[in-house]
């Protein structure tokens, strides 16, 4: 959300047919800013950049004052970038876009990733399929929704307000000022192909989607015959659209697994040392403002893969919640829940794991690292190519 905050603000300042040495200021901030909150700030500020250099007046004087301004607000952490890893730009995210396993490609490398590491796990017609796949997905919230998929901030169709954008587009006004906004956004959201990312990374792009669409919407209100029966008609769909994830949102009590979460949030602060490494996924780790201690993302993938990399990060507890094997398909082997959900069927943690601790519900567990990963634990013969990317790079 602050990324789409900052993204807004942007769209805001750039709005306008000439770009002065004042909005060259703020756009270089506000861009600088937007990489701060998230990787693809730095595309975005490529893209603005060119953007101010084609609006500025004067061009290059307002070009220079964007890259000033943008080196002023990010220059501390770029110098902290290189003192850390030897490049101002470096980003983990940013290694992680060419990647589609970035759940537990960081935890268990030991160097930096290869963008061309995907073309040489693949087939070339692996990897146009992949990418076609990720095509499809980013334009997925825009036409057909992505509520099918069942996860989280999952949404409705935006063909909608997609539809009308286009519409109002035959006014050359409208077509002038959505120039910039589908300048900035076509570039990140083609960064998000190869990954394969969730919906709620478009978040910037459907602000644009919404914005846009409603404007053509009010637009044909006014210019067509039967107006308001047309807005009356797009009030309704929007409404149905809307109704499921509504009705679900209504339907959920989330207070009882927020109990859970803050009864083991107390106890992980209550049993452990300030040092001490917790992994955990999805909930505990929402409370890590409350129990505070270095926290890793269950990952997601290999047995044979995430416990000799969890075990080198130094790990002391591990927490199992029901949402973990429904989030983690890998370790619904060892955790299962019954078919109605109200307790576990399968509880298997391995071996260099000891149960010290659940709730009263008996819903989430808490194990502590107390041995040692065997050589070749869970070992598989054969790893699809779509999962090399988790493994260390060959010499």
């Amino acid at each position: 959300m602050l990324f789409t905050s900052v993204f807004a603000c942007i769209l805001m300042v750039a709005d306008s047919d000439s770009i002065g040495p004042r909005r060259a200021i703020a756009l270089g901030a506000l861009c600088a800013l937007s990489w701060l909150a998230r990787t693809q700030g730095l595309i975005l500020a490529v893209s603005a950049g060119i953007w101010v250099l084609l609006r500025g007046k004067p061009k290059l004087a307002s070009a220079a004052l964007f890259s000033a301004c943008f080196l002023a607000v990010a220059l501390p952490w770029m110098i902290r970038n290189w003192n850390a890893f030897g490049s101002p730009f470096y980003s983990q995210a940013y290694q992680l876009l060419f990647t589609q396993n970035h759940y537990s490609v960081w935890e268990v490398r030991q160097s930096p990733i290869d963008p061309l590491e995907n073309l040489r796990g693949q087939s070339l017609p692996s990897m146009a399929g992949h990418v076609a796949a990720g095509a499809l997905r980013v334009l997925e919230p825009f036409t057909v929704g992505t509520l099918h998929r069942n996860e989280p901030f999952d949404g409705p169709s935006l063909a909608i307000f997609l539809l009308a954008g286009i519409i109002a587009c035959r006014d050359p006004r409208i077509r002038r000022r959505l120039t910039g906004p589908v300048w900035l956004c076509l570039p990140m959201m083609a960064a998000l192909v190869m990954h394969v990312h969730p919906t709620r990374y478009l978040s910037f792009a459907m602000v644009v989607a919404v914005v846009a669409g409603s404007g053509g919407l009010l637009g044909l209100s006014r210019d067509i015959r039967g107006g308001r029966t047309l807005t009356v008609s797009v009030i309704a769909v929007l409404a149905l659209l809307l109704a499921r994830p509504v009705i679900l949102q209504v339907q959920e009590d989330s207070r009882a697994r927020a109990s859970e979460a803050v009864a083991v949030s107390d106890w992980i602060e209550a049993n452990s040392d300030p040092d001490d490494w917790v992994v955990t996924f999805p909930n505990v780790e929402l409370f890590i403002w409350d129990y505070r201690r270095p926290t890793l993302t269950m990952p997601d993938d290999y047995e044979m893969l995430l416990w000799p990399a969890l075990q080198e990060h130094g790990v002391r507890y591990v927490v199992v919640d029901t949402d973990l094997p429904r989030m983690r398909p890998w370790l619904s082997r060892r955790w299962r829940l019954s078919p109605d959900g109200s307790c576990w069927d399968v509880v298997d943690p391995p071996p260099f794991l000891r149960e010290v601790g659940r709730t009263s519900t008996g819903h989430t567990l808490i194990y502590e690292w107390v041995g040692t990963v065997p050589e070749g634990y869970m070992a598989v013969d054969y790893l699809p190519p779509d999962n090399s990317r988790a493994l260390p790079p060959t010499e």
